[in-house]
């Protein structure tokens, strides 16, 4: 069952919160990255809704930078990344990989993205 659904400004993407079962798992429509609430919750010491809550609201502002990998153009898959660096030495033939925030703010180095 989607619980939450937030399409994002330039409509590049759209984040879903999903139940499942007892299973929360937040990730983008179509693209096969996702993660859980109750890892959430472990990382932060939260309950699992608190923690999602918290995860989504911090996307949403902009907190975490989002990878984006297109091959040939199109877009295969988008997560959250914790190291733009080491991400962007994994892109094969053929592959572009965009880092960007939720409402669409961009650039060729991570490290530039305003937090």
């Amino acid at each position: 069952m989607i619980l939450a659904r937030h399409v994002s400004p330039d409509r590049a993407l759209t984040l879903l919160v999903v139940q499942l079962g007892d299973d929360l798992q937040i990730g983008f429509e179509g693209m096969p990255w996702h993660t859980h609430g109750d890892i959430l919750a472990n990382q932060n010491g939260l309950p699992v809704h608190v923690a999602v809550e918290r995860f989504v609201a911090e996307l949403l502002a902009g907190s975490h930078v989002l990878a984006l990998l297109r091959t040939n153009g199109v877009l295969m898959d988008a997560w959250v990344t914790e190291d733009p660096v080491k991400d962007a030495s994994y892109i094969g033939q053929g592959e572009e990989l965009e880092f960007r925030l939720w409402d669409g703010i961009q650039t060729e180095n991570p490290r530039d993205i305003p937090r």
